[in-house]
């Protein structure tokens, strides 16, 4: 008898397909959803889960909330992720170990094998299978090692091996797959460069050979290589034989290598951006100035609903090497503005000539945040005294838009066009003195959003 623990966020095309294959045999099945829009609890609970909501902690932390508090009551945990599938033949394996009696196996936790699938088609080589998974464990002999990414699960006792593996396949398309590699190569590269400052030794102890060799050759080879992606590519494709794997083992090649090359070009940064602050550990202020927007924020940031603060980012200053008039104290926008939140952009539907909007509610009160009477350091004409004027199309642009206008304070007109944003980018244009203007793309993706507001 065995508990599953899945968690989730917006798997409603690989979360029925996981659970048909566990239904049926397994004991109690929890799903720890953090939020998902897309119906995902709807479909776990139709096939018999139980739907917990926790609000996303990080890979290893939401794993660890789950294994502490979840009400388990069977003498085993398997650990399966939505976009995995256990096969008929890995069930009867499992239930073989699970039907003994737990004080008669010595083990306390047992690495499952995986097998992954690119573009609708089995990796069988490329250094990718067989992939040993910590998967099925003892209630309070485990838990994961705390590491934003790849994680692996440290086990108190023995451990065993399940040859038959489980399938690994998502659903949401290359699209997905190629934003999800994205996000995973900035936590590797804070995670590489937290490693190397501060050594985890203990975990490491407990991490498998393969584990330990991928890990030192990413921490002290592959950022310094001058083409990391190249060595990744041929050890994958020559040396592990992703040649057998066909026209998916060469386009999974060139993917992973790609992805390593993400890697050690954020792990350069992160570490140029960290030595420059003096940073031991990674703070939010490096993960913001080097890699833009931290893990956890969309590009689109805005006021949750029921929130009192709205965020503003720290606008960087000036390079030293700008031709300085007189010396400039570059002013601070805080990091939160204790006011209600961002109120919704009104819907417009447009007939006749467009107007402006109105005035955002929240616009007058990030006047004295923005400064939009001053201009950036350097020699320029005075505010709205050059006769042009100036389009700026935007959606989602908060961390651009204030300074994209004070670049352009001098001339006598600035115009947003804008397309319906969901974060703070109309009150920002509004306080900096632009008019902002909506415009709504049609299904037939004609006009052009430039050419209507020359037209318009």
């Amino acid at each position: 008898m065995l508990d599953v623990m899945i968690i989730t966020h917006n798997e409603s095309l690989n979360i029925p397909h996981c659970l048909d294959a566990l239904k049926g045999w397994a004991n109690r099945i929890f799903v720890i959803d953090s939020g998902s829009t897309d119906g995902t609890q709807e479909l776990a609970r139709e096939r018999g889960a139980e739907v917990i909501h926790h609000e996303w902690e990080g890979y290893a932390r939401q794993k660890n909330w789950g294994l502490e508090n979840l009400p388990f009551e069977s003498p085993w945990i398997l650990i399966v992720d939505a976009d995995e599938i256990i096969t008929p033949k890995l069930r009867q394996e499992l239930e073989k170990i699970v039907s003994v009696p737990v004080d008669q196996i010595k083990e306390s936790g047992f690495y499952i094998n995986r097998l992954t699938y690119f573009l609708g088609k089995p990796i069988r080589h490329c250094g990718f299978f067989p992939s040993w998974n910590l998967r099925l464990l003892r209630p309070g002999k485990g838990r994961y090692e705390d590491r934003e990414v790849h994680e692996h699960i440290i086990v108190d006792g023995p451990t065993g091996y399940i040859d038959e593996p489980m399938l690994h396949n998502d659903r949401r398309g290359l699209e997905h797959y190629m934003a999800k590699h994205n996000r995973y190569s900035t936590l590797e590269a804070r995670s590489i460069l937290q490693e190397l400052r501060n050594p985890n030794t203990e975990a490491a102890a407990h991490l498998t050979g393969q584990t330990r060799r991928r890990r030192w050759l990413k921490r002290y080879v592959m950022p310094w290589v001058p083409f990391p992606g190249t060595f990744r590519f041929l050890y994958m494709y020559i040396f592990r034989l992703g040649i057998l794997d066909g026209g998916a083992g060469l386009e999974f090649c060139k993917f992973i290598s790609m992805y390593d090359a993400l890697v050690a070009l954020k792990f350069r940064d992160l570490k140029r951006q960290a030595d420059e602050d003096g940073s031991i550990l990674m703070t939010d202020k490096t993960v913001r100035k080097a890699l833009a927007v931290p893990e956890g924020e969309d590009s689109v940031a805005k006021a949750e609903p029921g929130s009192t603060v709205v965020t503003v980012p720290t606008v960087p200053s000036e390079p030293a090497s700008m031709n300085r008039v007189a010396p400039t104290v570059e002013p601070k926008i805080a990091d939160a503005v204790p006011a209600a939140p961002t109120a919704p952009v009104p819907a417009v539907t447009i007939i006749g000539p467009p107007k402006a909007m109105p005035r955002h509610p929240d616009a007058d009160r990030y006047v004295a945040i923005a400064q939009p009477d001053r201009l950036p350091s350097g020699k320029w004409p005075a505010i709205g005294t050059v006769p042009v004027s100036v389009l700026i199309p935007v959606k989602n642009e908060r961390l651009n838009v204030v300074e994209c206008i004070r670049h352009v304070l001098w001339a006598n007109e600035v115009v947003i066009i804008d397309s319906q944003s969901t974060d703070t980018t109309v009150p920002l244009s509004q306080a900096m003195g632009a008019q902002v203007y909506q415009f709504h793309y049609s299904p037939e993706g004609w006009p052009k959003k430039k050419n209507w507001a020359l037209e318009n």
